[in-house]
């Protein structure tokens, strides 16, 4: 396909792949689990320009504060991507469900990286319009059984940190979850 992104057209050559995540745009669709998180639904406008983008509110109950996309198992990599953006909370995490050392942790205010574990490779950030960042992560082991897409309290946080929000009402914006079978993530499918 063409890609526009360097301000002239140009090929982008990728290789043929498969988002796994069904409901990549709703995060209020029971397939994704919640903890201690609310999805207000099509609040903003989203990096494909429509007001499609959810907001990932938290709770001020102590514990995790999240969103679980469960896959099963897997015998190869695996590499995550999200579209991100800043409302009142500026830390995102997301963190492969099935090892402390899979976990990005990154500051939207900043654009910036803070703990990244050892269990992610090619791990990216992609700054696009609007303030829209597009974080992409691969799994360094031959497996994953979901991600987690987890509010934390700064960019040093720990795998799936427990903590009490100041209220019930911050959260962050949120779009195009995709997990692909693979060692390098693609663009959004």
């Amino acid at each position: 396909r063409l890609d526009y992104s360097t301000g002239s057209e140009a090929f982008l050559l990728e290789p043929q792949s498969t988002n796994l995540v069904n409901y990549s745009e709703d995060f209020s669709n029971g397939s994704w689990s919640k903890t201690n998180v609310t999805i207000n639904s099509n609040q903003t406008t989203s990096p494909n320009g429509g007001v499609t983008a959810d907001v990932l509110v938290g709770n001020t109950t102590n514990g995790r504060h999240g969103l679980l996309r469960s896959l099963g198992s897997a015998t190869e990599k695996g590499s995550f991507s999200l579209f991100v953006k800043r409302k009142e909370l500026r830390f995102i995490q997301i963190a492969s469900a099935n090892n402390v050392n899979q976990v990005i942790n990154f500051d939207l205010q900043l654009g910036v990286f803070g703990n990244i574990g050892a269990g992610f490779t090619n791990v990216k950030v992609t700054p696009l319009t609007n303030d829209w960042f597009k974080i992409s992560g691969s799994t360094v082991l031959n497996s994953y059984s979901g991600f987690y897409i987890s509010l934390v309290s700064s960019n040093t946080a720990s795998w799936l940190e427990s903590w009490v929000m100041p209220n019930n009402t911050d959260g962050l914006y949120i779009y195009g979850a995709q997990l692909e079978q693979q060692s390098y993530a693609t663009s959004y499918i």
